[in-house]
């Protein structure tokens, strides 16, 4: 088979090779060698192809798993937020009640005594405290 390498017009499209009369092979491509494809070339070819595809599986399976362990820290760590702000909620909670607490003590004198007769056992001079065992 021969080929003759001049473009030719057909039809309005350029032709990078114009096949001569013998052309009539079964192969059609000058690249293919007189019409022999190595056994091994194909071999060769299927090797490197099945390489690629193990490759991107691999890299795949790799992916979907780092994957699959973010997505489970980062739930673990949604919980570990959600826990810390019910905890951080009742400090707070807490922290409005002593801040309450101490305003009373700074403004209140009625509620200076109660707390010290209630937590120090105190009383006037002409009062008696009784204490009861439960």
């Amino acid at each position: 088979m021969t080929w003759d390498l001049r473009r030719v017009k057909r039809g309005g499209l350029w032709l990078s090779a114009a096949r001569s009369a013998r052309s009539h092979s079964r192969y059609a491509h000058p690249c293919q060698f007189a019409g022999l494809v190595s056994k091994t070339a194909a071999m060769l070819r299927r090797l490197i192809i099945s390489f690629y595809v193990l490759l991107f599986v691999g890299v795949a399976v790799g992916s979907a798993g780092f994957l699959w362990q973010t997505r489970a820290e980062y739930l673990r760590m949604r919980e570990v937020e959600a826990q810390s702000r019910a905890r951080l909620a009742l400090a707070e909670e807490r922290l409005r009640e002593q801040r309450r607490t101490l305003e009373r003590m700074r403004n209140d004198p009625a509620f200076v005594e109660m707390v010290i007769r209630r937590r120090l056992g105190y009383a006037k001079p002409d009062e008696f405290i009784f204490r009861f065992e439960q």
